[in-house]
């Protein structure tokens, strides 16, 4: 074995600029490709992210609009789908006005604008006092997983 170590040493030191330049070249190489595939993975993540979520292209804000008018919509060739939201009087008391909107059937975070659930769950429909808010709104307003969000209302509400 010692005679092994020998020989492999005189061999570094008569080589050693060989050695360094395969080394480089190994970390160059593995450089360029860590580099494309975080390339690659990088490109498709906006597809990613609106096939888990299928985020909405389009948003229009409209009047009262009838049954029949959302069904036409709906039937309209490259219109994936169609929900429908009401625009709710309802004013966060730590902010200012806020837009906040509650859909009026099951289309909207299903067939629309799936929630990205990162704590917690998603609000049980039939509990009237819970709601979802996004991870950027619960940062502004200081809140976690539980915490009671106070509204002032200009319409009527159902309770409890």
């Amino acid at each position: 074995m010692k005679a092994i170590r020998m020989l492999a040493r005189g061999e570094l030191r008569r080589q050693w600029k060989s050695v360094v330049a395969l080394t480089l070249l190994v970390g160059f190489v593995g450089a360029v490709l860590a580099s494309v595939a975080g390339a690659r993975r990088t490109a498709s993540a906006l597809d990613r992210f609106r096939e888990s979520t299928l985020a909405a292209d389009l948003e229009i804000n409209v009047g009262d609009v009838t049954t029949d008018q959302l069904r036409a919509f709906r039937s309209v060739k490259g219109v994936a789908g169609v929900a429908e939201l009401r625009r709710l009087a309802l004013i966060p008391a730590r902010t200012g006005d806020l837009a906040i909107g509650g859909a009026v059937d099951t289309r909207f975070g299903r067939i629309v604008d799936r929630a990205r659930v990162l704590r917690g769950r998603h609000a049980d429909p039939s509990a009237p006092l819970e709601i979802e808010i996004g991870e950027n709104l619960a940062a502004e307003l200081g809140l976690d997983l539980g915490d009671h969000l106070e509204f002032v209302s200009f319409t009527p509400l159902p309770c409890c």
